[in-house]
């Protein structure tokens, strides 16, 4: 941190400016070590360590129910895992997004970062919006989210989450 000799009607900008940036890289180095540690323990184990540690959640609004609890008392984390062999236990037992009812949102987000546009990591992002027939819908699901957890998608760094919004009608 760098401190600086504040003179009486100068801001203090520079001193909390410095110390945010240093608390930021302090954060991202300790996350970058933890991470670390984890693959190596996972490895050790004779697991298969994915690249980020992710999490499955939840949503389910009642239809045409406006409801007076907030989006985030909504979201319900599923399971979280950081091995390949972790990830099959908890995607085997999920049910598949066409079988869900009506609607239903399924998230898949790295570790780390909320479900909400309000999390620092998602709010100067965007999101695109694909929609496909019932039929085949499940099927880009289960792509999309093989290919984030197998860290296959070019700017995967750059990517926080992909949900499936089930609201067929």
């Amino acid at each position: 941190m760098e401190i600086t000799e504040k003179k009486e009607g100068e801001s203090n900008n520079k001193v909390s400016i410095t110390q945010t940036i240093a608390d930021l890289s302090s954060t991202a180095t300790d996350k970058e070590a933890e991470d670390r540690e984890r693959q190596a323990r996972d490895l050790k184990a004779g697991l298969h360590p994915l690249k980020h540690k992710f999490v499955f959640w939840y949503t389910r609004r009642t239809p045409g129910v406006r409801t007076q609890t907030s989006y985030e008392d909504n979201i319900k984390k599923i399971v979280d895992f950081s091995t390949v062999e972790a990830f099959w236990v908890c995607y085997c037992h999920l049910a598949r997004p066409s079988s869900l009812p009506s609607p239903t949102d399924l998230h898949l987000f790295k570790e780390g970062i909320r479900p909400l546009w309000e999390d620092s990591a998602n709010c100067n992002g965007g999101k695109w919006i694909i929609r496909f027939k019932k039929a085949v819908s499940g099927r880009y699901w289960e792509d999309l989210v093989l290919a984030l957890v197998g860290d296959q998608l070019d700017y995967g760094d750059n990517i926080c989450w992909c949900s499936t919004k089930h609201s067929f009608q």
